[in-house]
């Protein structure tokens, strides 16, 4: 199985959580957050969000909501990478889209992608020292867009992600 930056920024912030709950001391600083606490986090940086989403696309009102298990806790900025990882899904359908039709658009995309990679808010939570996602992206600068469309098909397509769910 191959993990994606995404998935493993999802991961983090579940051992996070794990972490800070088996954790008793009550010294650590940070607090965890309920999904109501995360989704106010998620909107107010979609409030303020720094970049452009392609043509046509909006935010969704609210966080990606937990699935049956109601006591979800998140780590503090959850809220936060979710809208950047919207964003990012966002970019990654349009150039998928174009990159046959229009490759302009495609590139345009490609940078949109790595101007959200490279904010502060996106690298506090994503970390790619293999420097295997900048390999993805680079991969598709030349034309070949398959391992970006399974990332995208694995983490974006079909859900909340790309707007097609709650």
């Amino acid at each position: 199985m191959r993990w994606s930056p995404r998935a493993l920024a999802a991961v983090a912030v579940g051992v996070a959580s794990a972490a800070a709950v088996s954790c008793s001391s009550g010294t650590s600083g940070d607090s965890l957050l309920t999904w109501d606490q995360m989704n106010a986090e998620y909107r107010t940086t979609v409030a303020s969000f720094p970049f452009d989403l392609p043509a046509g696309v909006e935010f969704p009102a609210a966080a990606q909501k937990p699935g049956s298990d109601q006591k979800t806790v998140y780590a503090p900025g959850a809220g936060a990478i979710q809208a950047y990882l919207f964003a990012e899904c966002a970019q990654e359908h349009v150039a998928l889209q174009a990159q046959t039709s229009d490759p302009r658009a495609a590139a345009a995309a490609l940078d949109a992608i790595e101007e959200i990679d490279n904010s502060p808010v996106y690298k506090q939570h994503v970390i790619d020292d293999s420097g295997g996602w900048k390999a993805i992206l680079d991969k598709a600068r030349l034309g070949d867009f398959s391992t970006l469309q399974e990332f995208y098909n694995n983490d974006c397509a079909g859900g909340w992600m790309d707007g097609t769910a709650g």
